[in-house]
């Protein structure tokens, strides 16, 4: 199948793993040049080394490691085409959670996609 994305540049957050090491190296497959961005090195390292794209090792709840994914895929390709907030996770919070526990759950899991979409427009 050619979804035309070769040579596309392409940043995955939270690639390193699961869901996201799916759409890494579904795009790769198609020709697409991957930035996995996220807190897993050794698998992050690994699966840019098998599709060969990027690694950039972010905790994306900084809008300076934000910034420095953006910047870092720009020097690498020059531009940015598709952007996948993939990065998140579950951390339990239920109803018997205090508000700013939750904020900063919210903080922890929603900030990014703001800032990354922000920085790459």
């Amino acid at each position: 199948m050619d979804l035309q994305l070769q040579d596309k540049a392409v940043i995955v957050t939270g690639g390193a793993k699961g869901i996201g090491a799916a759409a890494v190296k579904s795009f790769a497959a198609e020709g697409a040049k991957v930035v996995i961005a996220g807190r897993s090195p050794t698998e992050g390292q690994s699966l840019a080394k098998e599709v060969g794209g990027i690694f950039i090792e972010a905790e994306l709840a900084e809008e300076a490691a934000c910034r420095r994914v953006v910047d870092e895929s720009l020097n690498a390709f020059g531009r940015i085409d598709i952007l996948v907030n993939n990065a998140g996770f579950n951390d339990g919070r239920d109803l018997d959670t205090s508000p700013a526990e939750f904020m900063a759950s919210v903080h922890l899991n929603l900030s990014h996609i703001y800032t990354l979409v922000h920085l790459c427009r």
